[in-house]
């Protein structure tokens, strides 16, 4: 599948959250600093990237960066599309040149945190 990853806005990323409904599946509506975006090709024949199917988001204070608001619509799960999200927003120099870095994952993206390095420090019920 190709896709194309491409900065947001705040506006954008909120009204896909909300259009998908992914508060049911624990992801909050909140502002981030910066959100990045996967756009891939709809339909097959189509030369360009129009369908958004997953955001993720980075708010920034003095010394921590929070990653926030990751989804994907459930067609695009499990084709690497949140991975990819993620392995880009830790390259940014705005995420790496913090001093430590958190989030709230959700029980369907916990597992793909781990895989990049994180670990469970608590667990809501």
């Amino acid at each position: 599948m190709l896709k194309r990853m491409k900065d947001i806005t705040n506006e954008e990323a909120i009204q896909f959250l909300k259009d998908n409904h992914a508060r049911k599946e624990q992801v909050a509506y909140d502002s981030a600093d910066r959100w990045i975006g996967c756009y891939v090709k709809q339909p097959w024949y189509n030369l360009t990237f129009k369908k958004l199917v997953g955001v993720i988001g980075i708010s920034n204070t003095k010394n921590v960066a929070r990653i926030k608001g990751l989804y994907v619509l459930k067609d695009y799960r499990h084709k690497h599309i949140g991975i990819s999200l993620v392995r880009l927003l830790l390259q940014q120099p705005e995420f790496w040149q913090k001093k430590r870095s958190t989030l709230f994952a959700t029980k369907s993206s916990k597992g793909l945190f781990e895989q990049v390095g994180y670990r469970v420090k608590s667990t809501n019920k």
